[in-house]
C-alpha cells in the first residue's frame, strides 16, 4: 500500500519528512513525501524547487492515501500545483493532518469554532492533528503525536552530565514567539541562587541544534501555546526533560492515546514555575538525572516512532476499509 504526504507549505519542524521516513521504516507501506518551500535543511523527497508535474500526478495516481500536512489541496499561497485536484483524488483516501501553526492560541479557535466543520468542507475522509487540544478544534478530529526516531544515531548519542542544570532553548521565529524573555527572565532570578548554565540559540540548523542538545539535561520550550513543538518530542527523545506549558485541556486525549498515566513535560506555565522547576532539579541533580532516565524509557517503550508509524498505518487501513 502507498501513501503521499504533501505538504503545501513548509515543513516547519520535519514533521512531515519525519512522518514518512518513519512509515517507511517502520511498516510493509511505502510512503513519498512532497513539501513546497524549504525549511531548516531537514532532508527531503520530493520538493517545490525541483517541481515536475507530472510526476507529481504519477505519484498521486498510484497511491491509496492523500496525506495533506499542515494545509489542504485548497491553500496555494506559497505554492501553485497547478492540477486538478478534483479529479486527482477521486477513490483516494483523503487526509488533513494539522500541524497547530496557529497565529492565535488555540482556545480562540476552539471558542470561535471557525474551522469546526473543515473536514465536512473538504469533503476529506479524515482530520488528524498533532495537538491534542485540536479535538475541541475540529469535528471528527483524530489527534496523532509527531514523530522523533529515536534511533536514530544522533538522537542516542549525548555527552551529557548532571554535574549541574544545563539549559537548551533553541527558539524559532521572531521576537519573543517562544518565550525566550520568560526563560530569560527565570534564569535572572535563580543564577544566583544555584549553580546552572543556559544556551540559547537562534536560528541555526537542526543538525547543530541537536549536538547542543546532547550536551544539556534541561529543555524550554514555549508558553504561551498550552501544548509542545517538536523541539519538546526531540529532546524527550533524547531523555531531556523540557519546560512547556502544558493545558489541562492536553492532558486526557495524551492519556487516552498512549493509554498511559505518565506525562513527561515539566508543566510551566510562567515565570515563576521555570524558576522553581531549575533551582527543584538545581538542589537535586539525581532527581534530574532519574527523570531524564525516565522520559527516555517512555519515548522508547511507548512514543516510539514505530508505534507512532503503526498508529498512522493502522489508521489508514480502517479508512480504506471504508471506501
Amino acid at each position: 500500500m502507498k501513501t503521499f504526504l504533501i505538504n503545501p507549505a513548509w515543513d516547519a519542524a520535519g514533521v512531515s519528512i519525519r512522518q514518512a521516513n518513519a512509515i517507511n521504516k517502520y511498516t510493509n507501506w511505502k510512503a513519498r513525501h512532497f513539501r513546497a518551500i524549504p525549511t531548516f535543511n531537514y532532508p527531503t523527497d520530493m520538493i517545490g524547487e525541483k517541481y515536475n508535474k507530472d510526476e507529481f500526478i504519477s505519484v498521486v495516481k498510484e497511491s491509496d492515501v492523500i496525506h495533506f500536512c499542515s494545509c489542504p489541496h485548497t491553500y496555494t499561497k506559497e505554492f501553485n500545483f497547478g492540477v486538478n485536484w478534483s479529479e486527482l483524488l477521486k477513490n483516494k483516501v483523503v487526509i488533513l493532518h494539522d500541524y497547530a501553526f496557529f497565529e492565535v492560541r488555540w482556545t480562540v479557535l476552539r471558542d470561535s469554532k471557525e474551522k469546526w466543520n473543515l473536514k465536512q468542507q473538504l469533503g476529506y475522509n479524515d482530520i488528524w492533528s498533532s495537538l491534542p487540544q485540536g479535538v475541541h478544534i475540529f469535528k471528527d478530529c483524530y489527534y496523532m503525536p509527531d514523530v522523533v526516531d529515536e534511533t536514530e544515531d544522533m538522537f542516542k548519542a549525548d555527552i551529557r552530565t548532571f554535574d549541574c542544570v544545563k539549559i537548551g532553548h533553541f527558539p524559532t521565529g521572531d521576537g519573543n514567539r517562544k518565550n525566550t524573555n520568560e526563560l530569560n527572565a527565570a534564569i535572572q532570578i535563580v543564577k544566583y541562587k544555584v549553580n546552572i548554565e543556559s544556551i540559547i540559540e537562534r536560528g541555526i540548523a537542526n543538525e547543530e541544534i541537536i549536538k547542543i542538545k546532547q550536551r544539556i539535561n534541561l529543555g524550554f520550550d514555549a508558553l504561551w501555546r498550552g501544548f509542545h513543538g517538536m523541539t519538546t518530542v526531540e529532546n524527550l527523545a533524547m531523555g531531556i526533560p523540557t519546560m512547556v506549558n502544558i493545558e489541562p485541556e492536553f492532558i486526557p486525549v495524551f492519556m487516552e492515546c498512549f493509554q498511559t498515566n505518565f506525562l513527561p513535560f515539566e508543566r510551566t506555565s510562567n515565570v515563576s514555575d521555570i524558576a522553581n522547576t531549575i533551582i527543584t532539579y538545581a538542589k537535586d541533580l539525581e532527581s534530574l538525572k532519574q527523570r531524564s532516565l525516565a522520559v527516555k524509557d517512555f519515548m522508547r517503550n511507548t512514543w516510539s516512532a514505530k508505534n507512532i508509524a503503526l498508529k498512522i498505518t493502522n489508521r489508514y487501513e480502517k479508512l480504506l476499509e471504508k471506501v
